[in-house]
């Protein structure tokens, strides 16, 4: 007893070590932060194009959009990448400003004409937007995004005097076109440019149905987008097929006017004998009918004098025997008594 006593005694308490809680369990980021070194607790910057990555962001740009508040205000693309989009935007733009402000739309950086021109000027064109970022964040540009540009933008075109040149676009165009184009276009040269084209397709082709002039005004529309797409050099490959969709139900299409145009081409006497076909000249009442005898005149001295030339026997020659008989003398006939007489009453009777 006295052993088993001793043994119970040394034998571990397991009650107590089970009755012990373990520690809580930690989270990854605690765990990551517990054993990174100060120098990988540092933020990592990657770009998203080359994939290449750094503690230093020295190589990525600050930006002062907030979209790239998450990755510390720094563009999450590398300087290298950065200019190498000059080569890219440049296959569809031929100003470099142009270049520059698509770039800057893409990025949400702000832009500036004057500070585009200086570092086009002073950079080669494997460093020109990066030198034009480092430009742009400085003073007084910083703090500034594309959405200021568009501010800048739409603040000149809607409020600014130009020394009065510019009016409102009320005051330059006519309330008909505005109403009949609707409201809202950029500019009076856009309502100008729509109803020129609008009158140059009412003077080509037939619009006297509303759906025709629903369909020519869409097709004014789309020449007017064509026409500022090319113009930002944009692609117009979608505008195109939209155009000929158009062209297609308006029947305009070169295909669809080839019979109209072959009409063009007939001669003065094709197109009376078409009319008289399809849509002859209906009879004259009877009080109209010949009212100056042309009808007789040709069928007598025209048909008639052909048909006794040519010996032949109908109804024109007999109406030109009709007719010339009215005309025709006879000479008087006497017979052998009656010339005796008249002989002797000029001459005297022989005794």
């Amino acid at each position: 007893m006295g052993r088993q006593k001793q043994s119970l005694s040394k034998r571990p308490s397991v009650a107590t070590k089970e009755s012990k809680k373990e520690p809580k369990t930690k989270s990854i980021v605690e765990e990551r932060e517990k054993v990174m070194t100060p120098e990988k607790k540092e933020y990592r910057y990657t770009c998203l194009s080359c994939h290449c990555s750094a503690n230093n962001p020295v190589n990525f740009p600050i930006s002062y959009s907030v979209i790239y508040a998450g990755n510390d205000h720094r563009l999450p693309y590398c300087r290298d990448c950065l200019n190498a989009m000059w080569a890219i935007v440049a296959k569809d733009y031929s100003d470099y400003q142009d270049i520059y402000r698509r770039i800057c739309m893409y990025f949400d950086i702000y832009y500036n004409a004057e500070v585009a021109e200086i570092a086009y000027k002073e950079s080669e064109s494997e460093k020109r937007v990066s030198r034009y970022i480092t430009k742009i964040n400085r003073y007084p540009y910083s703090n500034k995004t594309y959405q200021d540009t568009i501010k800048e933008d739409m603040s000149k075109r809607h409020t600014e005097n130009f020394d009065g040149l510019y009016e409102p676009i009320e005051k330059t165009v006519p309330h008909e076109i505005i109403d009949f184009w609707g409201a809202g276009l950029e500019s009076a040269s856009d309502y100008q440019e729509l109803q020129a084209s609008y009158e140059k397709w009412n003077s080509e082709v037939e619009c006297s149905k509303p759906s025709q002039r629903i369909l020519i005004k869409r097709i004014c529309f789309n020449e007017l987008k064509t026409h500022k797409a090319m113009i930002a050099g944009d692609d117009t490959t979608k505008l195109t097929d939209e155009l000929n969709k158009l062209l297609d139900s308006a029947k305009l299409q070169p295909k669809q006017v080839k019979d109209v145009s072959i009409a063009d081409e007939n001669t003065f006497g094709t197109l009376i004998k078409k009319w008289e076909d399809e849509e002859p000249v209906p009879e004259p009442l009877p009080e109209f009918k010949d009212v100056d005898g042309i009808i007789k005149y040709i069928s007598v001295w025209f048909y008639g004098h052909l048909a006794k030339m040519f010996g032949k026997r109908n109804k024109w020659g007999k109406l030109y025997n009709d007719e010339v008989s009215k005309y025709t003398v006879t000479p008087p006939e006497y017979n052998s008594e009656d010339d005796d007489i008249d002989f002797e009453s000029i001459f005297g009777a022989d005794e």
